[in-house]
């Protein structure tokens, strides 16, 4: 649940993307109209029908492709079903 209050049905997932890269490995700051959108999260609720995926685990996901975005006490969270997260570690 997200912050006790947020549990997905089925097999949606609830992700609190990372920030997205403002900066290069060698320094190069990214302008904010060409920051992509970050492809990794944390998980941190699931769906009672989610298998092999945990709260607390990192995700990877097509961060191009548009989600649904919810809000719980002001933060935004991403959700989207299971089978569109490549991996988790």
């Amino acid at each position: 649940m997200v912050n006790g209050k947020f549990k997905p049905n089925l097999d949606f997932v609830v992700i609190d993307r990372d920030a997205p890269l403002v900066k290069t490995v060698r320094g190069i700051i990214i302008p904010d109209t060409e920051q992509k959108p970050s492809m990794t999260g944390t998980i941190v609720a699931i769906g009672d029908e989610c298998k092999d995926i945990e709260v607390g685990q990192k995700a990877w996901y097509d961060g191009e492709q548009s989600r649904s975005l919810i809000t719980i006490d002001d933060k935004e969270y991403l959700i989207m079903k299971q089978d569109e997260i490549f991996g988790t570690a």
